[in-house]
């Protein structure tokens, strides 16, 4: 689970669940709450390494912040798919991931 400021979410993150999703419970005991690399560099040492990917065994470097590099480019989407339906929306949500991800992969 990774979040900028897990170092004070998940703190009583299995407090929390009890009430509304016991049967998630033994779930989220099992989660590694981590803060990426661009949020992580302004924490305190401790948060380092208790929350940093690099000291998380199978999380390596990785920086977790790929998902928001194409919102630049998608947010241009707004104006045109603010009136479609739910289906057609996702249709040209899908077509412009696919492009942005064969851009990325051609460029490599």
């Amino acid at each position: 689970l990774s979040y900028d400021c897990n170092c004070q979410y998940c703190v009583n993150l299995c407090k929390r669940f009890p009430k509304n999703f016991p049967h998630l419970l033994e779930l989220v005991k099992r989660f590694h709450c981590l803060i990426l690399a661009l949020h992580i560099q302004d924490h305190k040492d401790l948060c380092q390494y208790n929350f940093n990917t690099a000291f998380i065994p199978g999380a390596g470097h990785f920086h977790g912040e790929t998902a928001e590099q194409p919102w630049v480019e998608t947010n241009q989407l707004g104006g045109s798919i603010r009136q479609m339906n739910s289906g057609h929306c996702m249709e040209v949500l899908t077509d412009h991931q696919t492009y942005w991800n064969w851009l990325k992969t051609t460029k490599m």
